[in-house]
This record gives C-alpha cells, structure tokens and sequence, in this order.
C-alpha cells in the first residue's frame, strides 16, 4: 500500500488537493482508537502533513 500511495496518489497533482483530507482522516482514526498505522504515520509525516501526535 505504501507503494501505491507514494505512487499514485502523493506524487499527483491533486496531492495538494486532498492532502488536509488525509490529515482529517487520520486525525479522526486516532482520536477514535488512541492511534494511527505507524506506517501510515511515517509515510504522511515525511509528506509534511502535519498530523497531530
């Protein structure tokens, strides 16, 4: 999946479109399970998606 999203959908031009889109996900998954998938995490964090710790 890493490669997929790295691929696809980060490296598109509508990255900068629904980037805040996946920061609200994933704002949203922690706040309901107390965490993110690490992987997840790094992958977006390395993106500069500002994620919340």
């Amino acid at each position: 999946m890493k490669d997929y999203v790295t691929k696809q959908i980060i490296s598109s031009e509508f990255w900068p479109k629904i980037a805040e889109d996946w920061r609200k996900i994933s704002n949203t998954i922690r706040k309901k399970y107390n965490k993110v998938n690490p992987e997840y995490q790094d992958l977006l964090s390395s993106y500069n998606i500002g994620l919340a710790s």
